[in-house]
């Protein structure tokens, strides 16, 4: 996450949004009005999935560090916040104000 982003901040997807899976547990999300691709794993998927606008980045990253507990949670929430980067770069994610 950038610098100047809690972890309270609220992820929210950019729509319109199409997801298309490319293959066992690869997705390409196409951000509609941005007109840019961003290529996914089954974690970024799920991370895309719970940005509703509603949960925040600390409630994010705790539900997907639950879904994988034998990955260590401290790898699993960076993860979390280099997707959310790429995203927000690729204008699939933005913060909501």
């Amino acid at each position: 996450m950038p610098e100047n982003v809690t972890t309270s901040a609220v992820p929210l997807r950019c729509e319109p949004l199409t997801v298309e899976q490319q293959g066992d547990g690869f997705y390409a999300v196409l951000a509609g009005a941005a007109g840019r691709v961003l290529v996914t794993n089954n974690v970024g998927r799920l991370v895309l999935d719970l940005c509703d606008g509603v949960r925040d980045t600390e409630q994010i990253t705790t539900e997907v560090v639950g879904r994988f507990p034998k990955v260590p949670a401290d790898r699993v929430a960076g993860d979390v916040g280099t997707f959310m980067d790429a995203a927000v770069a690729k204008e699939v994610l933005t913060w909501q104000k």
